[in-house]
């Protein structure tokens, strides 16, 4: 082998570096690159989270349907990269392209029925056994609809008072280019230096209590 090639990506997932790495160097530089490759990622704007709802879940997203590097929990108990601390975390639904397969929704809180009934589990099981982690497709709280899940996350953290709490709803933990937040996050925000989209306004769920957008944020 007389090389290897190296590709890179950024955070919104476009190859931002290639280099062609002589075989001889490779042990030393791919860490290098690596580190460099943690550095580009796309991560959460916030460190403390009462809440976070991530909309879909799924294979083509993360190998573990949420990135860990994104919601700072790890299918392996021991792992070693510290993320944000987030008290609940909620799933509404799968992507169509996982194809039923939910590694991953066992690191959720709660989940609606329809993330739920559009498990795979033969997928789901073989992903488990394939990479010997169980804690990914564990089941977590399952309730009616995405507005019940939320809920429940809501009352559930431990001293805080709902109407209080840090919340987050982003798409996917792939795409975080746009994301809505709560207000007691706004003055974090500012400081993150985000830019409002829009005015204020209420979750407006459906009449099945699905939520398919908050304001200009589309999540379906």
């Amino acid at each position: 082998m007389a090389f290897g090639l190296a590709l890179v990506e950024n955070g919104h997932e476009e190859t931002a570096l290639i280099r062609a790495v002589p075989a001889n160097e490779i042990l030393e530089e791919e860490p290098k690159l690596l580190e460099k490759a943690r550095d580009w990622m796309a991560r959460l704007p916030f460190d403390d989270l009462d809440v976070l709802a991530v909309a879909k879940l799924g294979k083509n997203i993360s190998g573990d349907g949420m990135d860990p590097n994104v919601t700072g929990r790890y299918g392996p108990p021991d792992a070693p990269y510290p993320g944000p601390h987030i008290a609940k975390i909620v799933v509404l639904s799968l992507t169509p392209e996982t194809q039923g397969n939910a590694n991953g929704i066992g690191l959720a809180d709660s989940v609606s029925r329809r993330a739920y009934e559009a498990i795979d589990w033969p997928k789901t099981y073989t992903n488990a056994l394939t990479s010997t982690e169980f804690n990914p497709i564990k089941t977590p709280m399952v309730m009616a609809n995405d507005h019940d899940a939320i809920e429940v996350a809501l009352r559930t953290v431990n001293g805080r008072d709902p109407a209080k709490a840090r919340v987050l709803i982003i798409r996917d933990t792939l795409h975080l280019e746009q994301m809505v937040i709560s207000e007691a996050l706004w003055n974090d925000a500012v400081d993150a230096g985000l830019t409002p989209l829009g005015d204020w306004t209420v979750l407006n769920f459906d009449d099945t209590g699905t939520l398919h957008r908050v304001g200009s944020v589309d999540l379906s």
